[in-house]
């Protein structure tokens, strides 16, 4: 279920995949240098085992909050194939275009700024 600032995904175990009950919050913020960029708290479950896990990725690489998701996750037990991100694209999909909103975001002819990536 999908509401802006809040993503919610539960499923029962199915074949190798575990059972999970997971909530991605997330909201515009800035880091301690003052930076904007995107706060995320992933809470809930994975076969049994809590994950309360927060991460804030920077502006120009907010819009890769699944990969940090999946990565999340796998030190939970799960594939990446078998997850939430997978299994739930199109709502994953919405979460994307709230943030774009959040940030400000006007079109893909934003700067990105490369020493993030060094």
């Amino acid at each position: 279920m999908f509401k802006s600032g809040h993503l919610h995904r539960a499923l029962a175990a199915i074949g190798e995949r575990p059972a999970f009950e997971l909530n991605l919050n997330y909201h515009r913020d800035n880091d301690a240098q003052g930076h904007v960029g995107m706060q995320f708290a992933l809470t809930g479950n994975v076969a049994g085992q809590p994950v309360d896990e927060a991460f804030f990725l920077l502006k120009d690489n907010a819009y890769n909050f699944a990969h940090e998701v999946s990565r999340v996750l796998k030190k939970y037990g799960m594939h990446p194939q078998q997850g939430p991100v997978m299994l739930f694209h199109d709502e994953y999909d919405l979460v994307f275009e709230d943030i774009r909103q959040q940030l400000g975001a006007t079109g893909w002819a934003e700067s990105v700024n490369l020493q993030e990536f060094e």
